[in-house]
């Protein structure tokens, strides 16, 4: 059990790292962005950016969350460790993670994630993965940006 947390955690290290060193813009040309009013359910590997108002809920099993701007955070077991710029980390959630709020700023690393994303905003998808609006829109986690 111990090895499969340091795994992950050393996973969610490796993809930060890898994100950071890569975040220009031209990393994010085979980027899926979606945005618009309604619900959005995503599933997958890689990062997710997601901004607006409402609710995220990410199932367990995420390597690292990162919050801004949130309301109220819900969580069960894990890390809450809050950055000097007020952002709030997560590792090592056991169970779901609700996070609420009006302005939020969400970014989520990890691998076989599930999410639910509920609100207004925009929601940036990169890696590999699939997602589905309440609208009726559906696609990868690659190519142009859908309204929905």
């Amino acid at each position: 059990m111990k090895s499969t947390y340091w795994t992950r955690a050393l996973f969610a290290l490796m993809v930060t790292l890898l994100t950071l060193a890569l975040g220009s813009t031209a990393a994010w040309a085979s980027t899926a962005t979606v945005e618009g009013t309604g619900t959005i359910t995503a599933q997958g590997t890689g990062t997710v950016r997601l901004s607006g108002s409402g609710t995220v809920t990410v199932d367990p099993g995420v390597g690292v969350i990162w919050v801004q701007g949130a309301e109220s955070i819900e969580t069960e077991g894990g890390r809450r460790t809050t950055l000097p710029d007020g952002t709030i980390r997560l590792t090592g959630a056991v169970g779901q993670v609700v996070i609420t709020g009006e302005e939020l700023g969400v970014q989520i690393v990890g691998e076989d994630m599930e999410l639910t994303a509920t609100g207004t905003g925009r929601a940036r998808l990169r890696g590999k993965g699939t997602y589905e609006t309440s609208s009726g829109m559906a696609g990868e986690w690659t190519g142009e940006a859908v309204d929905f």
